[in-house]
């Protein structure tokens, strides 16, 4: 992951963040309880499950993650995938985990 713009930068409002998952690569389902996250893809495809919908993002499409709502982005493609992170608010704390390592 490369933080691109960090909420120390943009007064708290919300992070950019460059993440790259690698084939079979998997987030493992977690919730954050303070930010919201929207999920961008750039390059690949990932699988993105937010709370009981599953489907898949191409590039070119982005999805949003609710604070407080289970969510899981796997990498069930045969090539790195490449996506950009928006956190809001900008400060990333600790999420809870609910099964396997985060993104």
């Amino acid at each position: 992951m490369d933080i691109h713009l960090s909420g120390a930068q943009t007064g708290g409002e919300f992070s950019l963040i460059e993440a790259f998952m690698l084939s079979g690569g998997d987030g493992g389902r977690h919730i954050h309880t303070n930010e919201d996250e929207t999920i961008h893809i750039v390059f690949g495809q990932l699988e993105v499950t937010v709370g009981n919908e599953k489907f898949t993002l191409k590039a070119g499409e982005t999805s949003f993650a609710p604070r407080n709502i289970p969510h899981r982005i796997q990498n069930k493609g045969k090539v790195e995938a490449r996506a950009f992170l928006i956190n809001t608010p900008g400060v990333i704390r600790p999420f809870c985990i609910i099964g396997g390592h985060p993104f």
